[in-house]
C-alpha cells in the first residue's frame, strides 16, 4: 500500500513542470549519502557540466533509477551591481557610501547594539520595514548622499545586473567535483542499475585533469567488503 501511494506521487509530481520533486521512504537518524553517488572530478566548470549530464542522462535512462539529481544543473540568479566610479567622483559620492546604500536597501545593515539590564547585547540593524523584501523596482527608489549633501538617485551612479551562476560547487580530494546522485526502486538491484554506468566511465574518453569516483553503496560496500565490486 505504502510503495503504491509513493509511486502514484512520484508520478503525479513529475507532471508538475520545472519542478524538481524526490519522494523517498522517511528514515530515521542523520540523512545518508544516497545510494547512487558519482563524483566527476576537474577544475573547468564548463567542462564538468557537460561530463555531468552526459552520466545524468545515461543514470535517468536506467530502469529502477529515481531522484536523480546534478548539483551543477541547478542554477541561480545572482544580482550584481556594477558602480560607474568616475560618474560617483564627479558627483561627490564615495564608493564605500554607494556600497553601504546598496547593502543597507538589500540586507540591511548593523549600526549600534543594544544592551538590555541583564547585560544581553542585541544588533540595531537598519534596513526595509520588517515583512517588506527589496523588490528590483525598489532600487530606483533608493538614494544616496554626495559629501556636500546633495540627494542623488543610486540608478545614476550603479547599474544593476542579473546573472546566471552554477549551483552549489562541491570539492571531492581537493579537487572541484559535481554530483551525480539518485536513489533505487523497490525491488530493483543498485547492481543491475550501475554496470552499464560504471562500464561508460570505464570507456569515457575524460580530458586530462578529470576522473571519477564512485560513491554511495557501492563505496561502502567495496569498504565493508574489501574491494567486492560489480563486473563490468
Amino acid at each position: 500500500m505504502f510503495d503504491q501511494l509513493v509511486d502514484t506521487m512520484r508520478n503525479r509530481l513529475s507532471k508538475i513542470p520545472g519542478a524538481e520533486i524526490a519522494v523517498k521512504e522517511f528514515e530515521q537518524g542523520p540523512d545518508a549519502d544516497a545510494p547512487i553517488m558519482i563524483y566527476i572530478k576537474g577544475d573547468d566548470l564548463d567542462k564538468l557540466a557537460d561530463i555531468s549530464k552526459h552520466f545524468e542522462e545515461l543514470l535517468r535512462k536506467q530502469p529502477g533509477a529515481i531522484n536523480i539529481d546534478n548539483n551543477l544543473s541547478k542554477k541561480r540568479t545572482d544580482i550584481y551591481f556594477n558602480i560607474n566610479k568616475e560618474k560617483a567622483s564627479m558627483y561627490g559620492v564615495p564608493v564605500f557610501e554607494i556600497d553601504r546604500t546598496i547593502r543597507t536597501a538589500v540586507n540591511g545593515l548593523v549600526i549600534s547594539t543594544f544592551r538590555d539590564k541583564e547585560g544581553k547585547e542585541y544588533d540595531i540593524e537598519m534596513r526595509m520595514p520588517v515583512g517588506q523584501e527589496f523588490k528590483v523596482e525598489d532600487f530606483d527608489k533608493v538614494y544616496v548622499k554626495s559629501m556636500s549633501g546633495k540627494i542623488i538617485p543610486l540608478n545614476q551612479l550603479a547599474k544593476m545586473e542579473f546573472k546566471k551562476e552554477p549551483g552549489q560547487i562541491s570539492r571531492f580530494d581537493l579537487q572541484r567535483s559535481v554530483i551525480i546522485s539518485g536513489y533505487v526502486g523497490k525491488g530493483v538491484v543498485i547492481d543491475d542499475i550501475m554496470k552499464p554506468i560504471l562500464q561508460e566511465l570505464k570507456d569515457y574518453n575524460f580530458p586530462t585533469g578529470y576522473s571519477y569516483h564512485i560513491g554511495g553503496e557501492l563505496e561502502s560496500r567495496e569498504e565493508s567488503f574489501g574491494g567486492m565490486q560489480i563486473a563490468v
